[in-house]
């Protein structure tokens, strides 16, 4: 898989797709430090800013959209979920 964060453009084995810049940010922030679990708060503060009036749901949002760009390309990576702390990036099972 291949990421270019300055275009927001991901490819994998099967196509690529355009990310928004916040999907392009969560998973950047995830990509700089894979196996690493990050909390909720850490991540909204990159994503969003750290004084961003954000919603802790949406979050949620775009871990799903990320995890459905990384299927649609078909990458090993996952973005899991570590239960009441945040999440991490892990290599999967594809």
């Amino acid at each position: 898989m291949v990421f270019d964060p300055g275009q927001r453009i991901l490819i994998g084995t099967e196509g690529e797709c355009s990310l928004s810049k916040r999907e392009s940010a969560l998973l950047e922030s995830l990509l700089r430090h894979p196996g690493q679990t990050f909390t909720r708060e850490v991540l909204l503060s990159r994503v969003w800013g750290p004084d961003a009036p954000v919603e802790d749901g949406n979050l949620d949002n775009y871990v799903y959209f990320v995890r459905r760009r990384l299927r649609q390309v078909g990458s090993a990576l996952e973005v899991c979920t570590v239960r009441g702390v945040g999440y991490r990036l892990e290599r999967g099972h594809v």
